[in-house]
């Protein structure tokens, strides 16, 4: 204890190294706090790196959303597209059946040395079948009759909806192989000069 003057008032001393012990918890203390700032600041960055990495991810996920979403509504547009072929050609296999109609088909042929053309249209006529309701949807949703003019082929299914015909049966086809060949004679060319 010490003493001064009259008054009597009692300072602790510190014990003997307690200023440097006081001293190393405090420098431990500060050390601990450095320590926590960096482990906060690299979790700070953790975090803002998840964040970039969710928002992309939502972004992709959103362009994937969209793409999607083009390609259902382009499907529902091909589906509605068929669904309206389809009805065409079932109203025109109603018109057709049991009926008698003409096909006519143009050709033309130039010679692309001379520029010299011959042209001609070729004529079929195709007598049609009966086809019951149910033959013609079964017909119709086999896909044929939609990728063709004419809602028919002689040549595939819808052959077999067909009694006959009079003329050229290339021509239904497509193209008139014994109009063709007048069409090249008459350009000076013979059919047989081409097979070779």
């Amino acid at each position: 204890m010490i003493r001064s003057g009259s008054s009597s008032r009692t300072t602790p001393r510190p014990p003997h190294g307690s200023s440097t012990a006081l001293e190393s918890s405090l420098a431990d203390a500060a050390e601990r706090v450095q320590l926590a700032e960096q482990r906060t600041a690299e979790l700070q960055a953790h975090a803002t790196a998840a964040q970039q990495r969710a928002k992309d991810q939502l972004a992709k996920l959103g362009e994937a959303t969209k793409q999607a979403q083009a390609r259902a509504q382009q499907a529902e547009r091909e589906r509605e597209e068929t669904r309206k072929r389809a009805d065409e050609a079932i109203a025109r296999w109603h018109a057709m059946r049991g009926r008698t109609g003409t096909l006519l088909t143009g050709h033309c042929v130039i010679d692309a040395a001379t520029g010299q053309q011959a042209a001609a249209v070729a004529a079929t006529t195709v007598r049609f079948g009966t086809p019951s309701e149910r033959e013609i949807a079964a017909y119709v949703a086999s896909g044929e009759p939609l990728a063709v003019a004419g809602a028919f082929t002689l040549d595939g299914r819808g052959g077999w909806f067909v009694d006959g015909i009079d003329g050229d049966h290339g021509n239904v086809l497509g193209v008139s192989l014994p109009l063709l060949r007048r069409l090249l004679a008459s350009l000076g060319f013979g059919v047989t000069e081409l097979w070779a």
